[in-house]
This record gives structure tokens, sequence and C-alpha cells, in this order.
């Protein structure tokens, strides 16, 4: 019998396929948990795990009784649950690929220099990374470390989606927390050539600041994600 973690997503990645290319229309029923568990040799726990990403996705409505239903407008967008992109994209896309742009040293931008607190000869790590999912180009990102602190970093390394916390456990750095800012824009020549869309559309601009316990800032990320793609989804513990 397949892993849990493996099972819930063959079926979410099976129904979401269906419903996106609109082999189940809206206001189409899926098949019973019943079915669905004997069809795809999972538990009811697993069945009802992938039908509530399939929810939160705004592709389905569930109903006690009743049972699941394409939604009337199924959303395509995929959510990213409280910032956290790598753990969203693990369980939300898990087709996703990225794709290293560059990997370069370079001098970081003046008001990051001051930030990171270099000095002018010092030099910084430049990653630009292109994430795809089915082949279609969603977001782009650009990050910035200082090269005395990147030292493992490698274009393997570099192209995982879970790059932050690989290069802090293999520099062997600690965290403290991230500091997010989340800012509407839209699309300039470069993003629009990056992610094929034309200029002047909607885009989501993120930019993640990972600081120590001290407030030393050890690196800067800068995430374009097209609007029409992405939604940030957040939950507030009372």
């Amino acid at each position: 019998m397949p892993a849990e973690g493996t099972a819930y997503r063959r079926l979410y990645n099976h129904l979401h396929e269906r419903i996106i290319q609109g082999e189940l229309k809206p206001g189409d029923k899926l098949p019973s948990e019943r079915e669905l568990c004997e069809t795809f040799g999972i538990s009811r726990i697993t069945c009802r795990r992938a039908l509530a990403m399939l929810q939160d996705n705004g592709l389905i409505q569930r109903y006690s009784g009743s049972g699941s239903f394409v939604s009337k407008n199924p959303s395509s967008k995929v959510p990213i649950l409280d910032s956290d992109y790598s753990g969203s994209m693990h369980d939300q896309g898990p087709d996703m690929k990225r794709i290293l742009l560059t990997l370069d040293t370079i001098d970081p931008p003046e008001n990051y220099r001051q930030l990171f607190g270099m000095l002018k000869t010092e030099k910084c790590l430049f990653l630009e990374r292109l994430d795809k999912m089915g082949g279609e180009a969603l977001s782009f990102d650009k990050g910035y470390i200082p090269i005395k602190i990147a030292t493992t970093v490698d274009a393997e390394m570099a192209t995982q989606i879970d790059f932050l916390n690989l290069w802090i456990e293999k520099q062997g750095l600690t965290y403290s927390y991230i500091r997010s800012s989340l800012e509407a824009i839209e699309s300039d020549e470069v993003s629009a050539k990056r992610l094929n869309c034309p200029l002047k559309v909607p885009m989501l601009l993120t930019v993640d600041t990972v600081f120590t316990s001290e407030g030393k800032i050890l690196a800067i990320f800068e995430s374009t994600y097209r609007g029409d793609r992405y939604k940030f989804v957040s939950t507030k513990p009372r």
C-alpha cells in the first residue's frame, strides 16, 4: 500500500487535473469517498485529506450527506498558506519544478548592502529561479546572500523548493524569524517575459528577509507571483 503522503497527492493530482482540464465540469458530482478509496487503494482519512485540499483551493464543494461537487467557478489559483511557500508547494503543488536562471557573485544593491552591514568590497551570491507547474511559468524569485555565508550553495541546492532550510542546515547557521512584505504590483518587461504574460497585468511581490535571533540579516528574497495563479491564505490563532 502506498505511503499516505504519496497516496493523497496521487488522488489530489488526478482530480485536480480532470477539473482544470474540464473533464469534470462545474456542478459534476465526484465519485463517493468509498468509490475513491476502492479505486485508489487508500484509506478514508487519506481520501478526505485530498478532498479537503481541493475544497481549500476552491475546486470543489463538499456537502454532508450529498457528496462532493465541482465548484461552479473552480479556481486555478495555488494557495500559499501562512507565507510558507515551500510547505505550500509540498502539499498543494507537488509537481512544481524550479529552474535555475542565475547563480553568480555580484555587488548587491546599495540598500541591501546597508541592510546586511556589508563593506563595499564584499560580494553577494545572487540567485534567480523560475517556478513552473505543468510547464506553465507561475513565479520567479531573486535571492541575495552574503558570499561569506553562501559557500555551501551549489546549482543543485539552488533548485530545491526547500532551499532555505537546506542552505541554513548545510551552512551551519540558524535563523530566528522571517519578515515578509506583500505588495500588489503590475508586470514590467522582466516579469512579463519571465512569466509569459502581458505588460501591466496584476502581480504579487513578496520580500522575505531572514533574521538571526540577534537581528542580523542572513538573506533577502524577492518573489514575483502571477496574480491569476496564486492566492495568499493566512490563519490567525485566537
